[in-house]
C-alpha cells in the first residue's frame, strides 16, 4: 500500500468539494451541514488520513518511555470533543499514562469492517490489550477476540450479551434508569402518546434504551404505538431535516413526548420541530441521553441523562490493567450508573 501522506486537498478532490469546506468539516465548523461533515470523515477514514496530528487529540496518545506495553484503541467514527468518547479516552489515557502504558488510536474504516482486516499500522505483537469504541460489527468483533489479546468493548453490537463473546463490555446502564426517567415525565405531565426516535438495533446501548422505553410504557399501561416512532436503520434519515419533517407530518396526532436514543438525535429532532413551528416543550417534549456538551447549548436546553463518561474512562482503564495482569478471569459486563439531568425540553 502506498505510504503517500493524504492531504486535505486529496479528500476534497475525491468528494468534489473545496479544500475550505473539507477543512471546516474536519474541524466540525457549524457552517458545514452535518451530512457533508459525515461524508468528509468517512472519506478521510477510507483514505487513511492521519488524524493523529489533530490538536484535539493532544494528550490522548501516549508515547511513554519504558512502556510495559501498548493499548490499542479501535473506533469506526471520528471522535471530537462533542463525542462522549472524547472524555472517556481522556480519562483512560491519564490513568494508563500513570502506569507508563502507551495509547494508540486506530481508525477502522467501513472497508476494514466489511473485509475483516486490521489497519495497516496495527502490529498485534506490540499490543497488550484492545479497547473498542463504537465497533458494532458482529463478525469484526469476533475476529478481534480471536487475536489472543484481552478485548474490551465500550458499547457493542445489539446481541453481544447473548452471544457469549470472549470479551468484556462496558456501558452506561440505560434500560432501567431510562425507564424510570420516562415514567416520571409521563406521570408529572399526564402524558399518553409517547414516541421513540433512533435505530434501536444500531448498538447495544440504543437497544437497552429502546427496552427502557418499552418497560416504561408497560408499567404505565400505555399501549406501544409504532406510528409515534421513527425507527429507520437508514442513518441518513436522522440528519436530514426534511426527511424527519416528512415522518413527523405522517403522525396525526403527534406524540406528546419523544424519547430519543441519544442527544444528537434529540437535538436534530428539536431543530426539525422548530422549523415546523412546534414549540418544545409546550407542544412536544423531547428527552435525550448522554449529556453531551451540545446538550447544554441547545435551545431549549435538552433534558437528558448523564452517561458518566468520567467513571466509564476510569473503569475501562482499571479493567484493561486487570485483564493484562490476570488474563484468565471470566469475562464480565459492566454497567455504570447514569443520572438524570433536568433541562427545559421535557
Amino acid at each position: 500500500m502506498s505510504n503517500t501522506k493524504i492531504r486535505v486537498q486529496d479528500i476534497a478532490d475525491a468528494l468534489h468539494l473545496s479544500r475550505v469546506t473539507v477543512s471546516k468539516a474536519l474541524n466540525h465548523h457549524p457552517s458545514v451541514p452535518e451530512n457533508t461533515t459525515r461524508r468528509v470523515f468517512e472519506k478521510a477514514i477510507e483514505m487513511n488520513y492521519k488524524f493523529l496530528g489533530d490538536s484535539r487529540f493532544s494528550g490522548l496518545i501516549g508515547e511513554q518511555k519504558n512502556s510495559p506495553g501498548q493499548i490499542a484503541v479501535l473506533f469506526s467514527k471520528y471522535i471530537d470533543k462533542q463525542h462522549i468518547g472524547f472524555s472517556i479516552l481522556s480519562r483512560l489515557s491519564d490513568i494508563l499514562g500513570e502506569k507508563n502504558y502507551s495509547v494508540s488510536l486506530y481508525f477502522i474504516s467501513k472497508k476494514n469492517l466489511e473485509s475483516g482486516q486490521l489497519p495497516d499500522a496495527f502490529a498485534a505483537h506490540q499490543i497488550s490489550a484492545i479497547l473498542c469504541v463504537e465497533i458494532f460489527h458482529e463478525q469484526y468483533s469476533r475476529m478481534l477476540c480471536n487475536l489472543g489479546k484481552p478485548v474490551i468493548f465500550l458499547d457493542a453490537y445489539p446481541s453481544f450479551l447473548t452471544d457469549q463473546i470472549p470479551a468484556d463490555v462496558l456501558l452506561t446502564e440505560s434500560r432501567y434508569s431510562f425507564s424510570r426517567i420516562i415514567r416520571k415525565i409521563i406521570q408529572d405531565h399526564g402524558l399518553e402518546r409517547i414516541g421513540f426516535v433512533g435505530p434501536y438495533l444500531h448498538c447495544l446501548s440504543f437497544f437497552e434504551r429502546w427496552q427502557g422505553y418499552q418497560i416504561a410504557l408497560a408499567q404505565e399501561n400505555i399501549p406501544y404505538a409504532p406510528q409515534y416512532c421513527i425507527l429507520s436503520n437508514d442513518d441518513d434519515l436522522y440528519w436530514h431535516s426534511e426527511l424527519i419533517a416528512s415522518r413527523l407530518r405522517m403522525m396525526n396526532p403527534l406524540p406528546q413526548l419523544f424519547v430519543c436514543a441519544n442527544d444528537a438525535l434529540a437535538i436534530h429532532l428539536m431543530s426539525s420541530l422548530h422549523e415546523m413551528k412546534y414549540r418544545v416543550p409546550e407542544d412536544i417534549r423531547v428527552l435525550g441521553f448522554d449529556n453531551s456538551p451540545a446538550a447544554a447549548l441547545s435551545h431549549p436546553r435538552l433534558t437528558t441523562v448523564d452517561a458518566n463518561s468520567h467513571a466509564i474512562g476510569t473503569l475501562a482503564a482499571r479493567i484493561l490493567l486487570e485483564r493484562i495482569a490476570f488474563p484468565g478471569q471470566p469475562n464480565t459486563a459492566f454497567f455504570v450508573q447514569s443520572r438524570f439531568i433536568p433541562g427545559q425540553s421535557a
